[in-house]
Formats: structure tokens, C-alpha cells, sequence
């Protein structure tokens, strides 16, 4: 008879903990907000106040199937961009014929890589624009916020949002171009900018490349990534460009430190919900590379698994860090699907070294970039 209670018990436990309890879909999205999104504890009082909101369309019989905008608003009103309520399918995204570098100010790469400040978008002031369009996105930060603002230039899947063209500092005005297709980047690159200063570009710490599967998504990582390493051989400085970066995989970000740390390391703490506080530190590779001086580049784009690697970096190894604050935001996000969406959330809070949180934080660079980054790494690496 006892086992029979906890047999019965554990299986209600199961269904309560994976939403299925919960007989509506906006049931279910309610309780995972209250009792499993872990960074609820991230400035408690306000989301908690938001999240009253998602109660008053339950109340009023609002349905997620038939009401996906007004859920959605309030998703994004939380302010974490680790909690996503994105729509199934997902709309279709079209890219423009612009190439931004977001830095405090924003440029647009024109021909020949010359930089020309952006100052206006469709007559606006982009300031104004970005201001005027922030709610479109999910972001964890002011300035986290306005990043991926601005990055609804290069490519986004709003149908009522119209960009015609921008306007830049010496009065050109560049007409914007709209396709379905993007052009592919490498998630590892690297090249030599003289005898002494290597550039390491990680775009991102997920490199499948058309690859589906964890581990050869992990394999493609460490075999990019140490292709590109033995090309820094002989050099004395190495560059790490992190900007842009939006994070990826646990296991890419401890294969990268591996390579660049010189002695153990802290990693970072975290707390999954309803658990003990966890503390991870890592080891050097027997081939690091961090005898040689690095110096990272960072920006707004830096998001999540980037922002681990740039904290560990700075309180260990890094002459200094370029740029401007990362965006904010970790959390080893889970999934819940719906029938017509998907709802995203982070599992766990993270913490720095320094006892400082990632999410709503970031990392803060030891040198203001103030736009001119790569030219202020060279300038540290000839001292």
C-alpha cells in the first residue's frame, strides 16, 4: 500500500513538474513563470508585478492560441532575454544590405570596411527610432536592449515594421535592400594582423554549420577552433573579438578557456531551482595558449555562454577587455512547447567570480572601446 501511495505521488509529482498537470496551455505558462523561471529572483518584486498581467488575460478567458500578441507583450515586459515567447512556426526572416558595428555609437560598414556613423533611420533620429521600437525585442538590459534594437537593421520578421533607408554622418543615404537569404559566417576565424597581433573572431559558441547533432556540433567547434589556433603560432598577442557574439554550448565555452587560461580557473556558480548553490572552476589544456598576452573585444551583442568566457577572462587572464558592456543575461535555458509557440526559460541564476550576477549585469570592459576597440588592442600590444 506505501508503495503503491509514493508510485502514484511521484507520477502526480511528474506531471505537475512538466506542465502537463495544468489542463490549458496558459496554465501551464503561468506556473512555469511563478515556479520555474529561475531568474524570477532577478529583481523579484517588478516581474512579479508583470506577471499579475498574464493572470488578467487568464481571467479573461484570453487564450494563448488565439490571443499568442498580448502574451507575448508581456513576455518581453519581464525583461530577460533568456524568457522568449516565440510563435510556431517561426515567421520567416528577411536581411537587409547593411552591415552594422554597434559600439556606444553605431556604424555601418561601408565598402573597403570604411566606418560611417549612422544618423538617422527613415528621417528619424536613430536614437529616437531605437527608443520608439525597444519593446520588439526580449532583452535582459538597458543596453542589452538597445543592441538588439538597432540589430533589427541587419535583419528581422516584424510585418509591420518598415525600414526604407538610413542616413549617415557625411549625408549619404544608403536605400535598404530586403532578402530572405543571409549571408553564412564562419563561428571561428582567425588571421594575422602583423608579426606580433593575431585576431581570434568566435561568433559564437554553437557551431553547427549544418550539423544536427550535440556532439558533432561540439566536434565542428574544437576542430574550427584549434585549426584556427595553430595559425597563432608565433605570434605574441592574440586578439579575441567577441563581439556579436550570442552566446551557445556549456561545453564550447570550457573547451575555449581550456585553450587560453595559463592555471585553474573559476568558472561560475549557479542555482537551478529548488537546489544548492554549485561552483564549477576549470583547468588549462596541456597546449593553452595563455602564456601570450589576450586581450578581448566585447559589446552589447556578448550574450550569455560569450559573457562567461569575457568575466573568466577578465579575473584571470586578459590584459584587458575592449569595448563596451555585455549584454546581461545567463541561465541554461529549457523549453515548453505549445501547440501554435514555444516558450523559452532559463533554469538556473549564474554567478561571477566577484559574487556579481550575469543577468541584468553583464561584464563591464576595463577599456571604454568608445568605437575605436581593434585600434586600441593594437595600440596595448605595442607597449
Amino acid at each position: 500500500m506505501v508503495l503503491q501511495v509514493i508510485k502514484i505521488f511521484s507520477v502526480i509529482s511528474l506531471l505537475f513538474s512538466s506542465g502537463c498537470f495544468f489542463k490549458s496551455e496558459e496554465g501551464t505558462l503561468l506556473h512555469i513563470l511563478e515556479n520555474k523561471y529561475a531568474n524570477l529572483v532577478v529583481g523579484e518584486p517588478r516581474k512579479r508585478e508583470v506577471i499579475k498581467e498574464v493572470k488578467e488575460l487568464i481571467a479573461a478567458k484570453k487564450t494563448l492560441k488565439n490571443n499568442f500578441a498580448s502574451y507575448e507583450k508581456v513576455i518581453k515586459k519581464i525583461g530577460d532575454a533568456h524568457l522568449s515567447l516565440e510563435p510556431v512556426p517561426t515567421p520567416k526572416t528577411f536581411y537587409s544590405n547593411l552591415k552594422l558595428e554597434i559600439e556606444n555609437s553605431v556604424w555601418i560598414i561601408r565598402e573597403n570596411q570604411k566606418r560611417k556613423r549612422l544618423v538617422k533611420i527613415d528621417g528619424v533620429d536613430y536614437a529616437e527610432w531605437a527608443s520608439k521600437n525597444s519593446q520588439r525585442v526580449f532583452a535582459s538590459s538597458f543596453h542589452g536592449r538597445r543592441y538588439r534594437t538597432l540589430k533589427l537593421l541587419e535583419g528581422h520578421h516584424f510585418k509591420d515594421l518598415i525600414i526604407n533607408q538610413v542616413e549617415l554622418e557625411d549625408g549619404e543615404v544608403i536605400d535598404l535592400k530586403w532578402s530572405s537569404t543571409k549571408k553564412e559566417t564562419s563561428c571561428i576565424s582567425g588571421k594575422a594582423h602583423d608579426e606580433k597581433n593575431f585576431i581570434l573572431k568566435v561568433s559564437s559558441f554553437w557551431c553547427d554549420e549544418g550539423k544536427s547533432k550535440r556532439k558533432d556540433i561540439f566536434e565542428n567547434f574544437k576542430r574550427r577552433l584549434d585549426e584556427t589556433l595553430k595559425l597563432s603560432k608565433g605570434h605574441k598577442n592574440i586578439i579575441l573579438d567577441l563581439r556579436d557574439n550570442g552566446g551557445g554550448g556549456d561545453d564550447e565555452v570550457r573547451y575555449l578557456l581550456s585553450k587560453l587560461i595559463s592555471k585553474k580557473a573559476f568558472l561560475y556558480t549557479y542555482q537551478f531551482v529548488g537546489k544548492k548553490k554549485i561552483t564549477e572552476h576549470i583547468e588549462p589544456a596541456k597546449d593553452s595558449i595563455g602564456h601570450k598576452n589576450i586581450t578581448v573585444l566585447i559589446n552589447g551583442g556578448c550574450f550569455s555562454a560569450c559573457e562567461v568566457v569575457t568575466s573568466v577572462l577578465k579575473l584571470s587572464e586578459a590584459r584587458a577587455i575592449i569595448g563596451e558592456r555585455t549584454h546581461g543575461g545567463a541561465g541554461d535555458p529549457l523549453y515548453q512547447e505549445f501547440k501554435n509557440s514555444k516558450l523559452t526559460y532559463p533554469s538556473c541564476v549564474v554567478w561571477q567570480e566577484d559574487g556579481s550576477l550575469y543577468e541584468g549585469v553583464g561584464v563591464a570592459p576595463t577599456i571604454e572601446g568608445d568605437g575605436e576597440s581593434l585600434k586600441k588592442a593594437f595600440l596595448l600590444s605595442s607597449q
